[in-house]
């Protein structure tokens, strides 16, 4: 099955409304202290069987998120490219992957539903496979930049005490 998130978007908010849950458009609180369940999209992808959780669950307000693919998130990867230590033949590949995803600018490559109950948040995430495949250059650059001996574990900044 391919994957249209800009599709699913809308009929991730059509059913929604017809469900009657009301939209809160932010973002799942990620990186609290709250345990976090992540729904099973590899098993389960069909966003309503989570919408049927909430419902059980007797949640009324759902939190809906999107991120749009831009050409600065590509940019970003080239920056790193350009910083990182590696063959040419390897730099020459991670561009050329890095210009066809440049394709996908405007696009929706992130979906996230979440709603909390009982002190748990319950999440959905739809990702692109060409973001998640972005999301892996990012990581494999990140890990190949040089080290910067000059900072120190303080950012740089020394007690004068």
């Amino acid at each position: 099955m391919k994957l249209n998130l800009d599709t699913l978007k809308d009929e991730i908010l059509n059913e929604l409304k017809a469900r009657d849950f009301s939209i809160f458009h932010g973002h799942c609180p990620l990186g609290d202290s709250r345990p976090l369940a992540v729904w099973d999209t590899a098993h389960y992808p069909d966003f309503r069987l989570f919408l049927e959780t909430a419902r059980a669950s007797a949640v009324k307000c759902i939190v809906f998120a999107h991120l749009n693919f831009s050409s600065e998130m590509v940019e970003d990867a080239r920056r790193m490219l350009r910083e990182c230590e590696l063959p040419i033949d390897e730099k020459r590949h991670i561009e050329g992957r890095l210009k066809e995803l440049s394709n996908y600018n405007g696009f929706t490559c992130s979906i996230e539903l979440s709603y909390d109950h009982e002190g748990r948040t319950y999440l959905f995430e739809a990702r692109a496979p060409w973001y998640n495949e972005l999301l892996s250059i990012l990581d494999e650059l990140e890990s190949r930049l040089p080290e910067d001996e000059e900072e120190d574990d303080m950012g740089g900044y020394l007690s004068s005490n």
